[in-house]
């Protein structure tokens, strides 16, 4: 009959619009992966790279920290050698002064 017709073409409709729902899923679900992967790729990259600024970040810090030491002995060594001089200025002063009055005493 024409009604069993129409259920069953009804049916087949159904069927197909259930099928071509199913494949768009997967299509869809393998775009999703495939995107996923990519994202993924892009942020594995992107990390890798920061990691690699990192340690040229760390090696330009360690050459700072080390010219900065450089810097502090530098400044140690000529604080010493004034304090020296300093010291040497004093010396030589106090020698003189030994100097002259030995001279006035032998005199």
């Amino acid at each position: 009959s024409k009604e069993e017709v129409d259920r069953e073409l009804e049916k087949m409709k159904a069927q197909e619009e259930k099928e071509d729902a199913t494949g768009t899923e997967t299509v869809s679900a393998k775009n999703m992966l495939s995107s996923l992967m990519q994202n993924f790729d892009k942020e594995k990259e992107f990390l890798l790279s920061q990691i690699r600024n990192e340690d040229g970040t760390m090696k330009n810090e360690k050459a700072r920290q080390l010219e900065l030491l450089k810097l502090k002995r530098e400044q140690l060594r000529v604080k010493k050698n004034a304090e020296l001089d300093a010291a040497a200025v004093v010396f030589d002063k106090a020698n003189a002064k030994n100097l002259r009055f030995l001279a006035f005493l032998f005199s």
